[in-house]
Order: C-alpha cells, then structure tokens, then sequence
C-alpha cells in the first residue's frame, strides 16, 4: 500500500498492521447489484433473481428506502415506496435458495430530493433515536433471516464527519451487533473536499470498509478504455489504497454505476442530466472497471448500481444505470462468468526466465533477501502479491554495469526498489520514472522507481555502480503486468502569484504549528484555528498533494483544530520545499479562510 507523506494517528497500530487477505480473481469477489423494491410481485422477483443468478451475480444488494421531512429535520419515515417487511424477506431468503448471498442497505432520502449527505439535523438526539430505531428494525430481519452482510447507512456525510456524533454511530454499531452476527458495512462516499468519507471515523469498527464510488474516469466523451484503466490507478492510489493504509479493512464497492448517455464518464454520479444514449460508453466504462480491479489482491468486490425488477427494463433507447437489454449486460456477464482465466497472476507462470536467484510473492513479512532475515513490513497494495527476486544484501556494494541478467517471459513493468537513504543513484538507475511508493522493511524503506520492457533480455547494473553512495542495503527487483505506475508528484513551490479562493475577511486562520518556512522533523501536530470561533462552529480541511483532504479535530484545549503527523515520512519525498493547504468552512459550507503553510523537512 502507498505509504503517503502524512499519517493520521487517528487509528490503533493494531488495526494499521492488520493483514488483508489475497483475492485477485473475479470469481472470489463479491459480484454484486442492486435491487430497488418497491411493490413487485412475487414472480416478478423471482424473474429477476433468475435473470442476476445466470449473470455470474453471487450478492443480491437491497436498498429499501426511507424518507425525512428536510435536511435539518429529525424525523425517519417509511415512504410510500419503501418495500413492506414481507417482500422484503421474501426477496431475501429466495435469493438464498439460489445460492446467492445478500446485502442490506437502507438508504435515507430528504423529502425535497436534496442529496442525504446534506442531512444536518437540528435535533441530532432525537435524529439518531428515529435512525437507530429503523436500523435495527432491519437488523432483527437481517439476523432472522440470515442477511450476509448489513450497511448501517449510506453517504451520510455531514453526520459521519461530524467527529462529535463518533458516541452516537458507535453505540449504533454495538447495538446492531447485539442483534445482528453477520459482517458489517457503511457506505462511504469517494468524493473531493467536504463531501468525502473515506476517512471514517467509526471504520475500525467495522467488517468491510465499503465505497459508494462515483469517481470521473475521464475528461472527454470519447474516452479509450485503455485511458479509463489509467484513470482508475490514480482513484485506486487516493480512495482504496488509502484506506486499506489507514484502517487495515477489506474494500468493496458498495455502490457503483454509470449511465448508458455521452458523457458518463465524465459525470458518473449525474442521474438527471438529459445526454443522448451511449451503450457503448456504458460498456467500455464496466470492461475499463473489471480490466483495472480484476488484478488487484486487496480488492474484495463490488455491488453495481442498479438492476430493474423489471424484465423488459433497459432497452436501446433507455438511459438509465441499468444495464438490462445494453451492451454492458454482456459486458458484465463474461467477466462475471468466464473473466477469471485473463487474471494475470505470478503464482502460476514467474516473469522472471534465466534468473540465477529465486523469485517470490511480495508480502508483509516475507524475506528480503535469501541470506538475511529483514523482512517486509508494509508493502504498497498496488503491488501487494507480485512477484520479486529474493536477492543477496551480501551484494550491495558491486559495482559492476551488467550485475544482474535475466529474461522477461512477457511484457512488463520492472520495480527496482532502491535504498531511500541513497544520497545518489547509479547512473543506469537514473532515467527510471520515481514513484510515490515506499516499501518499509525492518532494516530501511526503499523509494520504488519504474521502466516499462518488453519480453526479452535485460541487464541491470550493481547497487554502488557510479556514481550510487549512501545505499546501505542491496535493492530489490519486482515485476508486474498490471501495475500502472502514477509519476511522483512533487509539492509546488509557492509562489508570490499564487492565489486563494476569496474568503470571508473577517475570519483568519492562525496557524500554531508549524511556522510557515520552518524546517521540521518528527512526529508533530499541525495546529490551526479561526479566531473568535469555538472550534465546534467551523470545520477546517488539510490538504497536500501527498494526502489529500483530511478533516482536523478538535483539539483538547478547547481552542485549535490540530492533526498529528509524521514529518519524517516526507524525506522519502525530499527535503521540500512541501505545503499543505488549510481551508475553514462554517458548517453550512461557506468558505471563511484559506491559508497555504509552507515547510521543509530535516533530513
């Protein structure tokens, strides 16, 4: 898993060292879709669970729906349109006796149609006793009739990044599993800036961290599949992979779907626009999703929004999510069905040919080198699984240009994970592209560089070969066919043109720690606050390009916002200089300050 710059102490090392199992065939997953029961017949459901079991599907996601009065009210009510306990259950355990598991997932809608992550009760109290009465209303259905696997809500942002509601979702989860022994989930919205919930407050709590994945994959309408599977490295490196750093949870998509109209790549979540019907970009944009995750070992599913309780749903002319009568319906059935056997795997067939050393799988505590004993103690989830050359450290001063040979089977990418207290790189190392990876060992970490080859001979020089000095220990060779690697970004440096969003004048951000040009090290908190306001009247979000957004808590004094950090980290990146962005809102979302800190790192 990418080990970024900034680290938020916010969860246990326990949960952080956590081992996720592989699952790198689709066949594994959870291979799910969404039902939305209204008031169908019998029949008419047992047509669609027929028509989802020759799909490949093996989970069945039902999302009955339930309705407040505004975003600000505290009331939770069955709508006119939520499923009666009886349909619902009777979907339930019919699924099962077709060997299909199920997934529960109630959603709460605003009256108005406003979108639920705008749901900001008045009277949180009284909001979390209606929500928690129908939450375990459906856990006593869940558990009775034996549900898989139960979300306790679903992009509720404002109240899961709210960090005091944290007692309120805890005592709901331990009051669901009071109730309910199956696998727990929530459904966290993938999004930029105020609207994102990938950092769960309550997610150690949990059995799945699950995703509600409406990310772009695109900035045209004619999008390459090719240039939608690159696209998906970039989400996997700031949502997925990130998460499984920060809480060690298994990762599915709970929710997920595009359009069958020009241009849902470009707005994946945009349900009311009026484009003219695309299956194709439909079907190019489910075979870009299954060529890019169907690969990755720390992926565990994904749950397609949505499929019709209605056998002539979908059609050549319809626009909607559904894929029935499309394109992408066939598009899902062969990877669902027949896709396992395209899974590029190094268990079965080595990348390495004529190699003189024996080859691995690269994981958390395997072996180093054959005649050492550091082991590996984080690997990047990107290449989690592939395999590796089990060197010798007895080698880490040749200097020879020709050290190691070997034949590439097929075309790959080749990793050379060198020494990160290396203060200069062997020439033959230096037109490799650096990544934003770092592998952590119990002897160093070493920064990840690329190359792309094709099947054939290649020759790779010695650690120390001119002009290399400071690498202490031997580097390590890796090989993928899937891994598409992202360039490094390095923070900017700020310049005296550089603008800021206007903001409300009367309100400053004061920044504690640190000085804006200091130079820094260690594990240290950045410190932040508006003056004049409670720390309970606004929120302030800290971004870099190593992080991304991240919410600051309310500090113990009563005064600042403050998130704990390890400046150290940053060295893997360069002394800096580095920055991080603060930007305070009041909790309706008005921006008041915006203030850019800028620091270096001591190495």
């Amino acid at each position: 898993m990418i080990k970024l710059a900034l680290k938020i102490f916010l969860i246990a090392s326990l949960v952080l060292s956590t081992q996720i199992p592989s699952f790198a065939a689709i066949s594994d997953w959870q291979r799910g879709f969404t039902i939305r029961l209204i008031d169908q017949s019998f029949s008419e459901v047992d047509a669609t669970l027929n028509d989802l079991k020759a799909l490949g599907v093996n989970y069945v996601t039902i999302t009955p729906g339930w309705i407040t009065d505004s975003r600000t009210s505290s009331n939770v009510d069955r709508k006119d349109r939520t499923p009666t306990d009886q349909l619902l259950i009777y979907t339930i355990d019919k699924a099962h006796s077709l060997g299909m598991h199920v997934m529960l997932k109630p959603h709460l809608d605003i009256k108005s149609g406003l979108w639920r992550a705008n749901l900001n009760p008045a009277n949180l109290n009284k909001f979390f006793q209606n929500y928690s009465k129908m939450i375990l209303h459906y856990a006593n259905i869940c558990q009775q009739h034996d549900v898989e696997l139960f979300s306790i809500g679903a992009e509720l942002v404002l109240l899961t990044q709210n960090t005091s509601n944290l007692p309120k979702w805890n005592s709901l989860i331990d009051n669901v599993r009071a109730i309910y022994k199956g696998k727990l989930t929530y459904s966290a919205n993938a999004d930029v800036g105020g609207y994102n919930e990938t950092r769960l407050p309550f997610a150690n709590k949990l059995d799945y961290f699950g995703i509600s994945m409406y990310r772009p994959v695109s900035n045209t309408n004619e999008p390459t599949v090719e240039s939608m599977i690159k696209a998906w490295a970039g989400i996997d490196k700031t949502y997925v992979s990130q998460v499984i750093q920060d809480y060690g949870k298994p990762v599915i998509f709970t929710e997920i779907g595009y359009r069958s109209v020009d241009g849902a790549s470009v707005r994946p979540w945009d349900y009311s626009s009026t484009p003219t019907v695309d299956q194709q970009e439909q079907a190019d944009l489910y075979k870009a999703f299954f060529e890019y995750w169907k690969g990755k070992q720390y992926f565990y599913g994904v749950h397609f929004w949505d499929w019709s309780v209605e056998p002539n749903a979908g059609g050549p002319t319809d626009k909607s999510f559904n894929i029935q009568n499309k394109l992408a319906e066939e598009t899902a059935r062969y990877y669902f069905n027949s896709a396992d056997s395209t899974v590029d795997t190094t268990a079965n067939t080595s990348l390495f040919k004529n190699l003189a050393f024996a080859t691995d799988s690269l994981e958390k505590s395997k072996l180093v080198y054959s005649d050492r004993t550091y082991v590996f103690t984080d690997v990047p989830a990107e290449i989690y699984g592939a395999e590796y050359v089990l060197g010798l450290n007895s080698d880490k001063s040749v200097t020879i240009q020709n050290y190691l040979t070997f034949d590439a089977s097929q075309d790959l990418t080749l990793m050379v994970a060198y020494d990160a207290r290396a203060t200069s790189l062997p020439d033959w190392l230096k037109n490799w592209n650096l990544t934003n990876l770092l592998i952590k060992t119990n002897d160093t970490n070493f920064k990840v560089y690329t190359k792309e080859y094709p099947a054939g001979q290649i020759i790779l020089g010695g650690n120390k070969a001119a002009p290399a000095s400071g690498a202490g220990s031997n580097y390590i060779v890796i090989a993928s066919t899937t891994y598409i690697a992202p360039p490094i970004v390095t923070a900017p440096i700020p310049t005296n043109d550089q603008t800021l969003p206007i903001t409300d004048a009367q309100y400053q951000i004061t920044v504690s720690n640190p000085q804006d040009g200091a130079e820094i090290s260690g594990e240290k908190k950045i410190k932040a606050r508006i003056e004049n306001l409670s720390p309970d009247e606004y929120d302030i979000i800290l971004s870099s390009n190593f992080t991304g957004n991240i919410l600051m808590e309310n500090g113990t004094d009563g005064l600042y916002k403050q998130v704990k950090m390890d400046f150290d980290s940053w060295g893997a990146y360069g002394r800096g200089p580095h920055q991080v962005t603060l930007t305070a809102k009041d909790k309706q979302g008005k921006l008041l300050d915006s203030k850019i800190v800028t620091f270096e790192v001591k190495l």
